[in-house]
């Protein structure tokens, strides 16, 4: 009867090494709950749900409709990882906000201190500009290996 709130819940609960009694300890429940809870016979309530989210550092949304299980592949070991597409993914849009930031507070910096928005700007060109390279390393690379196949 396992779903998909009870399969997050072990695998949070293994991930922090928290054994069923150390879990349910938090959570002011037994350790068989936390079992029922994990094998999918019964679902946590509304508060025990609040308490879990705050305990993972997750929002309950992803609590209760898990990870995405296509951002995420098996390694070797069984163990979950975050499949490189969307590593790939995530460091694009934080780059991208990070050079959004950069543009914003080099224009407020220009206007009270020229030289170290020249500087910042300088900076952030260099940043773009590795970026850009590197993308296109890839590229290239995964082109070849492609055209050799």
């Amino acid at each position: 009867m396992h779903n998909r709130l009870s399969n997050v819940i072990q695998e949070l609960r293994k991930q922090y090494n928290f054994t069923q009694e150390e879990l349910g300890q938090k959570l002011g429940v037994t350790n068989k709950t936390v079992s029922k809870w994990e094998i999918g016979v019964i679902s946590p309530d509304v508060t025990s749900l609040v308490l879990l989210s705050e305990l993972f550092n997750i929002t309950l949304d992803e609590l209760i409709k898990g990870f995405g299980d296509e951002d995420f592949e098996e390694d070797f070991y069984g163990s979950k990882r975050m499949k490189s597409k969307t590593k790939s993914k995530l460091a694009t849009i934080a780059f991208i906000f990070g050079c959004a930031v950069m543009i914003v507070t080099n224009v407020i910096i220009i206007r009270y201190f020229f030289v170290i928005g020249m500087i910042n700007i300088g900076i952030t060109s260099l940043l773009l500009l590795t970026r850009f390279i590197k993308c296109h390393l890839v590229k290239a690379k995964k082109n070849r290996k492609t055209r050799t196949e």
